[in-house]
């Protein structure tokens, strides 16, 4: 399972409030983010992978990633 983040400054914290996918890791590793961005405005995501072991989830936070120029815009 995988988690992504964005936020607008580059150390930003992933929370709850700024996960904008959780997607299954038969689904990677292609993933598109849809939600409407502000043109010439910076992006930064963090990808976290999430496994289970002993019934708990474990989180393993990516390097931070910048998209300043997404696609699209």
């Amino acid at each position: 399972l995988y988690r992504i983040y964005r936020g607008n400054a580059p150390d930003f914290v992933p929370t709850p409030e700024n996960k904008v996918a959780e997607i299954a890791a038969a689904e990677m590793p292609v993933w598109q983010d849809t939600f409407p961005l502000t043109p010439g405005a910076k992006y930064y995501y963090r990808v976290v992978a999430v496994t289970v072991r002993e019934g708990v989830p474990k989180e393993a936070v990516s390097p931070l990633s910048n998209a300043s120029n997404p696609v699209g815009l």
